[in-house]
């Protein structure tokens, strides 16, 4: 648990550090690069989900964690 928590810290400072660094050598050059240029890739969209296929997903979670409930067995 606390390894987990020390690798988040250190992906943050290595973030920050990122952000500065880079924050540095735009303010030092002349022409700044395209935006564009700049972003990582947007990961491609995914297909919309059916109903159906969430109503199964939802269901089997809910098999799995015996919250499935008949009519007759209101709580």
């Amino acid at each position: 648990m606390f390894e987990g928590k020390a690798q988040a810290a250190r992906n943050r400072q290595d973030l920050v550090m990122q952000a500065a660094w880079t924050a540095a050598a735009l303010g030092r050059i002349k022409k700044m690069p395209r935006l564009k240029d700049m972003l990582s890739a947007q990961p491609k969209r995914s297909k919309p989900v059916s109903w159906q296929a969430m109503y199964a997903s939802a269901a089997s979670w809910a098999a799995a964690f015996g919250e499935i409930r008949t009519e007759g067995d209101a709580a």
